[in-house]
This record gives C-alpha cells, structure tokens and sequence, in this order.
C-alpha cells in the first residue's frame, strides 16, 4: 500500500524541521520538544506555513519566527539538510497573511 506524503513542519526545540510525510510524528526525534507544527506551501523561494499538527497542535508564529532568525531550518529530522538562505517566509491564519521577518 502507497503512503501518501504531504508538506508539513514541526517546532521542535529551537529548530523548524520540513519535509513530505504521512504524520506529523515522523519529523520529530523527541517528541517531548516538539511545541506544534503544521503545514507548508512552497512556491519558488517563497514559502508559507498554515494550519496544526494532529500530533502536536499548531505552532506559533513566534515559535516559527525564532527558528528562521536563528536559520535553524532543516528538510530532514536528522538535521543535515539545511534550507538555503535565499526563501522568504510568511504565515497564513485564517484569512490573515503576514510575512515572517
């Protein structure tokens, strides 16, 4: 049977974490770090996060926010691959866009 992989993050400890899986639960590796997580859109370099884990709850945008600033983000829990500089970042809520910088 085929898995069906989606776009979704998590906030686990300082670090913003992405990549196409099933379950939000996949992208940790210590769930008790993990403050929520959600979705994610990409288009060209511009990439927007919206909605809430059903494993860990939604993150906030300031959670988001500190993990761009401090460039922890990551397109594989195991932290190796680290998303390049050159993205910008926003956050949907609801009818509500707003970058985060």
């Amino acid at each position: 049977m085929k898995k069906n992989l989606y776009p979704k993050f998590i906030v686990e400890g300082d670090c913003l974490i992405m990549s196409a899986v099933t379950f939000h639960k996949e992208l940790a590796t210590n769930k008790t770090r993990v403050k929520g997580g959600g979705w994610y859109k990409q288009e060209e370099n511009i990439i927007t996060f919206y909605g809430r884990s059903y494993d860990f709850g939604a993150a906030t945008p300031e959670d988001i926010l500190s993990c761009i600033i401090a460039r922890n983000i990551y397109m594989d829990k195991n932290k190796k691959i680290r998303l390049p500089e050159a993205y910008k970042f926003f956050y949907e809520n609801g009818d509500k866009l707003f970058e985060l910088k």
